[in-house]
């Protein structure tokens, strides 16, 4: 196989992993199961990367990263780094009116107020780079999360 073919073929992969990107600011028709859709077919790829404080990449990264790294691909918009900017900004939400897209926030998981971020996906479920298992999906009404739920915010129109 010749360089060229190589580079072909994996640029043909990179294409049919990638999330297609949704643009609600330009596309406000874009209905609310399209969203999720891109949203999961984002995250797809990052399930089961270990967490690793202050990554941003597939070896490891931090939930405020994976946070980043999600809503750019899906929707252009670029958070803040940091849980304690990403949650001091974006527009407060109230848990009865989550949509997916909407970030999640919890205080207290490592004793320092909010230090904790994941994306809502909908059905009360959020994923997000956990500590102890890497990227995953959870329940926000799991006693663990239910008692440190901080609030959400939603960056999106």
């Amino acid at each position: 196989m010749t360089l060229l073919t190589l580079i072909a073929a994996l640029l043909l992969l990179q294409a049919c992993v990638s999330a297609p990107r949704i643009r609600q600011e330009r596309d406000p028709s874009a209905s609310a199961t399209e969203r999720c859709d891109a949203l999961k077919n984002a995250v797809a790829p990052w399930l089961g990367t270990p967490y690793r404080y202050g990554g941003t990449d597939r070896r490891g990264l931090d939930c405020s990263a994976f946070t980043r790294i999600v809503i750019q691909s899906v929707y252009g918009k670029t958070l803040p780094r940091t849980t304690a900017l990403q949650v001091a900004r974006g527009k407060r939400v109230r848990r009865s009116a989550l949509q997916c897209g909407d970030l999640v926030f919890f205080k207290n998981m490592r004793g320092r107020g909010v230090d904790h971020v994941g994306i809502y996906m909908g059905n009360g479920r959020f994923v997000h780079a956990s500590v102890t298992r890497g990227v995953v999906y959870s329940d926000l009404n799991q006693p663990y999360y239910r008692e440190r739920y901080a609030g959400a915010r939603r960056y999106l129109k």
